[in-house]
């Protein structure tokens, strides 16, 4: 099976520029330009829908209360010639270029190990420090999902999962949880093994074609909207 991706150096050089362009300037207009060029990426890929609600959850509530702070309350930025109102604004973009960025670049190599695998060997990252980054990617998911088997066992032996008792009961479940998780760290060690994820050796990792429509995508984008803070600076 052949996996079409984004090559390595294209992807980490468009999330540096992005990330540069965000923080080099405290121009409104150019940043909501940035952003918009971000937008481009993110629609093209079909990610929108993942960034709206990033924005939503995450960022909205942050601009709410920069705006409440800087704009209502203290109505002065700490930088000078920018307005508390416009200072808010550009924290709030900052924080949603970053995230969305990280959205479309990064965050898909965490849903598949193999990808990651391929994306750390291409620089030249291997071995234990390979094995250091993969790791706490798979395992976080890993704890919530035999947790709650654990929770469902209960409930189906008849005890409360919710509320003051089920809080109480959290000690109780510790010991399952962390037995379930070395037997799952065995497990999960031996299927790295097997599938290669742990080796040094590129050959021996699935063939992975880098698609150069998506790297040149990648790499208009991040150029972009750093072109807009680059002629500011020019």
């Amino acid at each position: 099976m052949q996996l079409i991706e984004i090559h390595p150096y294209a992807r980490l050089l468009s999330a540096t520029l992005i990330a540069v362009a965000a923080f080099s300037t405290y121009r409104l207009g150019i940043i909501a330009g940035a952003y918009c060029a971000l937008g481009a990426g993110l629609f093209l890929a079909g990610l929108v829908r993942q960034h709206l609600r990033y924005v939503a959850l995450v960022t909205g509530p942050i601009l709410v209360t920069l705006l409440v702070v800087w704009g209502l309350i203290a109505k002065a930025a700490p930088v000078s010639g920018v307005s508390g109102i416009e200072f808010a604004l550009v924290t709030w973009l900052r924080i949603s270029i970053t995230g969305g960025a990280f959205q479309w670049l990064v965050l898909p190599l965490t849903e598949r190990p193999i990808l990651l695998r391929g994306f750390l060997d291409t620089l030249g990252i291997r071995g234990a420090f390979a094995t250091m980054i993969i790791s706490p990617i798979i395992f976080v998911p890993e704890v919530r999902r035999r947790f709650l088997m654990i929770v469902d066992a209960r409930k189906a032996q008849g005890h409360r999962a919710t509320g003051f008792s089920g809080l109480l009961s959290i000690p109780t479940m510790l010991g399952p949880l962390v037995a379930s998780l070395l037997d799952g760290a065995i497990e999960r060690a031996e299927l790295w093994e097997h599938r290669n994820l742990l080796s040094a050796d590129s050959r021996t990792l699935p063939k992975i074609g880098y698609s150069l429509a998506q790297s040149m995508m990648a790499l208009t984008v991040a150029l972009t909207a750093f072109g807009l803070v680059l002629q500011r600076w020019i």
